[in-house]
């Protein structure tokens, strides 16, 4: 029986399928099992996501009660060391996982740790991300001078990700979100030439900015060429797979006891594949037939909140380790991922429409 690695997502629509792909590429992969949880609904609705919020309010402790359920149902599978595929849900993941077996792999530890300490590093993020110097902070604790983009600028980098036009969370990098992201890289450059290194501190962004782009962009005179560019998903990746070889697997929690009154808890479309590859491909197609789904309805998607929750369990050839009718979830098992929605996956496209359609 292979040790369980669980991958906590749904903050960003394609970040948790990103997260998989950087683990998948890794040599020891295919030793353990993975539990890949994206659980959209610990997103930010579109009308909470530029929102200055305080712990005590509902948009607050709904994101709490619902971390703190898929925090428990990722270590009832098994799941002995896990990620987040989302930045700025470190702070509130770091405090549930102290209530936790399971050891949780903080992405931003592990990216401070990455520059020289004599590097100048811009960090780019949302307004949150920026404003609660999450990456800022750790850099700077470990020698290395930060820099952000100027307010207006931040603004710019808000449009990147989340215009429902053209940002990265309409599920596709178009050409205006990529200048426009280039243009904050190579103007903060300007400003500021000590900057040697470039953290892309939101899980859409190294969807813009990665292996295959960044030579283009560079060639082009989009961005500076001797720019470093640090993915923190490829370094929680590098990180996730323990050093040991070995994964404790975790007790179990009674489930009950993470109902919070602010839980907000869409039953998954519960899918058991072989390898992380085929998660990749399934969970990138349902992006996209999300989107198709809402277009044809003349409706858009506004933020990660609206996509579809997905629960995959990859590899798992073992008994399922918890009460899938308490939880109101049936596992799909596919030998190879489908070309187009079939009745299951229609039926989850239906009742997450009508769950959110009302947000539209």
């Amino acid at each position: 029986m292979s040790e369980t690695i669980g991958i906590i997502g749904g903050m960003g629509n394609e970040a948790m399928a990103d997260l998989a792909a950087n683990v998948a590429a890794l040599p020891d992969a295919d030793d353990y099992s993975y539990v890949c949880y994206g659980n959209s609904r610990q997103a930010f609705t579109p009308d909470e996501a530029d929102g200055e919020w305080e712990d005590g309010d509902p948009p607050i402790r709904r994101k709490r009660h619902t971390g703190e359920f898929t925090a428990a149902l990722l270590q009832n599978f098994g799941a002995g060391r896990v990620g987040l595929a989302c930045n700025g849900g470190h702070p509130l993941y770091r405090d549930i996982y102290g209530g936790f077996a399971s050891t949780f792999v903080d992405m931003i530890a592990e990216t401070a740790a990455v520059p020289d300490a004599d590097d100048g590093v811009l960090v780019l993020g949302t307004k949150r991300t920026l404003e609660e110097r999450l990456y800022d902070d750790e850099l700077e604790a470990a020698g290395v001078d930060t820099y952000q983009p100027t307010p207006d600028d931040r603004q710019r980098l808000m449009d990147v990700i989340y215009d429902p036009d053209f940002g990265i969370k309409t599920g596709e990098v178009t050409d205006e979100a990529e200048s426009m992201l280039c243009d904050v890289v190579a103007a903060a450059c300007d400003r500021h030439p000590e900057i040697d290194s470039v953290v892309l501190g939101c899980t859409e962004l190294p969807l813009a900015l990665n292996d295959e782009s960044v030579p283009r962009l560079k060639a082009s005179g989009a961005l500076p060429d001797h720019l470093s560019v640090i993915d923190p998903t490829q370094v929680l990746a590098e990180a996730l797979l323990p050093p040991t070889g070995s994964v404790e697997t975790p007790d179990q929690v009674a489930l009950s006891a993470y109902r919070g009154a602010f839980l907000d808890y869409d039953p998954p479309l519960t899918v058991a594949v072989d390898s992380l590859e085929q998660m990749i491909e399934f969970q990138t197609l349902l992006v996209e037939w999300t989107m198709d789904y809402f277009a044809d309805r003349d409706a858009h998607v506004g933020g990660s909140y609206m996509h579809v929750p997905t629960l995959f369990l990859v590899d798992y050839s073992r008994p399922i380790p918890v009460d899938t009718d308490a939880l109101d979830l049936t596992v799909h098992r596919y030998e190879t991922v489908p070309s187009e929605p079939d009745a299951a996956v229609e039926a989850a496209l239906d009742r997450n429409f009508e769950a959110v359609s009302h947000l539209c």
